[in-house]
C-alpha cells in the first residue's frame, strides 16, 4: 500500500458526498416544503477553483495537514478539510436559506456516512461558516458560499 495522505481523504469525502447528497437534498426539500428548492449538486471540485461554471457546486480543499508521528513503515496524520458549497440565486434571503440548508445537507450526509462506517478515516466535524453575498452584475444574480470544516485522520502504511 502507498500513502494517500490528504488526497485520499479528499477523494473518500468526494465519493461519499457524490453518492449521498442527492437523496439528502430531496429529503430536505420534502421536509421544509416551503418552495425553496435545493438543486442537486452539479459539480464537485478538489482544490481551489478560479471559476465555477455550474451551480450549486461543492469545492473540497485540504489547506493543512498535521503529521502526528511516523516511522519507516507508517505515518499518522490529521488533515484539516474544508467543504464549501457555492449557491446562486436572485433573492438574497432565499439565497441565505439555500446556503444554510446546503450546509445542513453536507453535515448530515457526512454524519450518516460516518455512522454507517462508510469512511475509512476517523472524522470530526469542527465548525461551519457562511461567506458574504456577492453580486454578478452581468447576470443580476447573487452568489454565496457555505463551508463545513472537518478533520480526517488516519494511520497509513507505506
Amino acid at each position: 500500500m502507498s500513502l494517500l495522505l490528504i488526497e485520499g481523504a479528499l477523494a473518500e469525502l468526494e465519493t461519499q458526498l457524490t453518492a449521498n447528497m442527492g437523496a439528502k437534498l430531496t429529503a430536505l426539500n420534502t421536509a421544509y416544503g416551503d418552495g425553496i428548492t435545493l438543486a442537486a449538486i452539479k459539480a464537485y471540485y478538489i482544490g481551489e477553483q478560479q471559476q465555477i461554471p455550474e451551480y450549486p457546486a461543492i469545492v473540497l480543499e485540504g489547506p493543512d495537514s498535521d503529521i502526528e508521528d511516523y516511522s519507516t513503515t507508517d505515518l499518522g496524520a490529521m488533515h484539516k478539510i474544508t467543504s464549501t458549497t457555492v449557491v446562486t440565486g436572485t433573492v438574497t434571503e432565499t439565497l441565505a436559506r439555500r446556503a444554510m440548508r446546503h450546509n445542513r445537507a453536507v453535515i448530515e450526509t457526512i454524519m450518516e456516512c460516518h455512522a454507517a462506517g462508510a469512511f475509512s478515516w476517523t472524522l470530526s466535524i469542527d465548525s461551519c461558516s457562511f461567506s458574504s453575498t456577492y453580486t454578478n452584475v452581468a447576470t443580476k444574480t447573487f452568489m454565496r458560499g457555505a463551508a463545513v470544516f472537518l478533520t480526517m485522520s488516519k494511520r497509513e502504511i507505506k
